[in-house]
């Protein structure tokens, strides 16, 4: 009788250590659902759930017919059982056909995350390539453009005028493109980030002035009223880059309008409140459609009817000069009332 408990006794316990595993085995077996669910989405849960609601509402409805015995009520139940299933089989299909589509977007998502890299690598390529290239292209126009300065100024002595005609054409072409040039070359630094300013204490009323000066000759010589107002009563001292406020802003606004400009008058002007320093230049120009007007500072944009007037802008001046006014903590923009209206660029 010892023996025989005794063997009962290192049965029972036998049974017990083993049945202990599982409590190790679940957290295991859990642990490897939610790895294929996450890493391999092995189980869709909405999937699952819907089928689960399905299978259920069919099984409770069907249970029904163990407890009804009139011929009615097996009828009703019948006709329940089988919408219920009809809607259950399509919202199944629906829940499968919504998890594929949600699948393809994703498998979309990530190759247009790697179009999307390479497109991006491609842009600094080409941005890296257009500063080279510029750059290259600098080089040669120094020269050209000095001799052609020393011949119209006699230094290599006397020519006759057709001579002096024709290097005055190579002076006035080749100093285009270098400002074409170093316009590529700013927009290169600036996608790329690598736009420098030098700050230094300024007197804006000096610098508008002299470009004014340097301009008015060529503008009065096309016809135009040339007007320039200062208010003598404004503090025009700041911070900025002298370079680039004088050549890519202030220059470049003139020119614009002069550019765009067949008849009439250009007014430049320039104020100062509350520390707040307004420079405009106001024209009678093409002027610009209102559905221009919020994209004509954006890179290679112009307006619809520039064309006519000028052929060779790119729409690169307006783009480097916002760039050079917001990194001066300023804001620029354009008011026009529409097509052969005129222009205000502040």
């Amino acid at each position: 009788l010892l023996v025989s408990l005794y063997a009962e006794s290192e049965s029972a316990a036998y049974v017990y250590n083993f049945e202990i595993y599982g409590l190790f085995g679940m957290p295991l077996l859990l642990g490897f659902l939610a790895f294929l669910v996450v890493r391999y989405r092995a189980f869709d849960i909405k999937l699952i759930g819907a089928q689960v609601l399905i299978i259920s509402l069919i099984g409770l409805i069907g249970s029904q017919f163990l407890f009804v015995e009139s011929t009615a009520a097996r009828v009703l139940i019948g006709i329940t059982l089988a919408i219920t299933g009809t809607i259950g089989i399509n919202l199944i299909r629906s829940v499968k056909k919504e998890v594929a589509q949600r699948e393809q977007i994703g498998k979309q998502e990530k190759e247009l995350e790697q179009v999307n890299i390479r497109l991006l690598d491609l842009n600094k390529q080409k941005t890296e390539f257009l500063g080279f290239a510029s750059h290259q292209l600098r080089g040669p126009l120094t020269p050209i453009k000095g001799y052609a300065e020393s011949i119209i100024a006699g230094d290599f002595g006397k020519i006759s005028d057709e001579v002096k005609n024709a290097a005055q054409i190579i002076f006035d072409s080749t100093t285009t493109l270098a400002r074409v040039v170093d316009d590529y070359l700013n927009v290169t630094r600036i996608e790329l980030g690598k736009l420098k300013f030098d700050f230094t204490s300024i007197n804006i009323k000096e610098i508008v002035q002299f470009v004014t000066n340097q301009m008015r000759p060529s503008i009065e010589k096309k016809g135009l009223k040339f007007t320039l107002n200062i208010d003598p009563k404004g503090n025009y001292d700041m911070k900025g880059d002298k370079e680039k406020l004088n050549n890519q802003v202030i220059a470049n606004l003139i020119d614009n309008s002069f550019k765009y400009t067949n008849e009439g008058e250009i007014i430049v002007s320039l104020s100062e409140k509350d520390g707040k320093i307004r420079f405009s230049v106001k024209d009678t120009g093409v002027g610009i459609a209102p559905d221009v007007l919020p994209q004509l500072f954006n890179k290679f944009k112009r307006a619809t009817n520039a064309n006519k007037t000028n052929i060779h802008g790119t729409g690169r001046g307006l783009y480097i000069a916002k760039e050079i006014v917001t990194a001066h903590n300023g804001k620029i923009w354009a008011e026009s009332t529409g097509e052969g209206k005129g222009a205000v660029f502040n």
